[in-house]
C-alpha cells in the first residue's frame, strides 16, 4: 500500500492481520473512528491487536464480537 497519496474516503474495509503488519502506515492517517470486527480475537490489553489500535490517533474505536469479550482491555 501506498499512503504518501493519500486518497479521502469514507470507509476502509481491512482484516486486522493487515491491519496489525501495517500499523506504521495507518498511523499516519487521521481516522475519526474504527470499527474492529472479530474482537474477540483481543485475548486481553496485552494482545498484539490491542496494542496496535492503542497508537493511532482516533477519538472513537469500537469493538464487534459475536463472541463475549471476559478480559478487560482497557
Amino acid at each position: 500500500m501506498k499512503f504518501q497519496k493519500l486518497v479521502k474516503f469514507q470507509v476502509l474495509l481491512i482484516n486486522y492481520e493487515i491491519f496489525v503488519s501495517d500499523i506504521e502506515k495507518f498511523q499516519k492517517i487521521p481516522f475519526q473512528q474504527i470499527i474492529m470486527d472479530e474482537a474477540h480475537k483481543m485475548k486481553n490489553s496485552k494482545s498484539k491487536i490491542a496494542q496496535a489500535l492503542k497508537l493511532l490517533p482516533c477519538p472513537r474505536i469500537i469493538l464487534l464480537t459475536g463472541t463475549p469479550i471476559q478480559n478487560n482491555t482497557s
